[in-house]
């Protein structure tokens, strides 16, 4: 039996992402406690624009955000896009540790 290649789902634009809705309620409970669990659908954007909601907020100013992932491949593809979006190169203000 021969796969066919799947397509590729659209890439959802910053700002478009349902974890988007949530910024707000994300930082204030970041605000008040030294812990706080996400939880939310794949493909929300929790990898995505969590990390970049805590480096632009100014209560972490000077912080590092760190993300781990599972898979080599996944680290270096969350890296690639947030750089993307954050108008910087990988290695920059964007890293990855593989």
């Amino acid at each position: 039996m021969r796969r066919t290649a799947q397509p590729h789902a659209k890439k959802v634009e910053r700002g478009e992402l349902p974890i988007d809705a949530a910024k707000d309620a994300i930082l204030a409970a970041t605000a008040a406690s030294p812990f706080v669990v996400l939880c939310g659908e794949t493909g929300s954007g929790k990898t995505t624009q969590i990390p970049q909601f805590l480096c632009d907020a100014p209560f972490l100013e000077g912080s590092a955000v760190v993300v781990t992932q599972p898979r080599r491949v996944a680290a270096v593809s969350v890296a690639q896009r947030v750089a993307s979006e954050r108008g910087c190169a990988v290695g920059d203000e964007v890293g990855s540790m593989i």
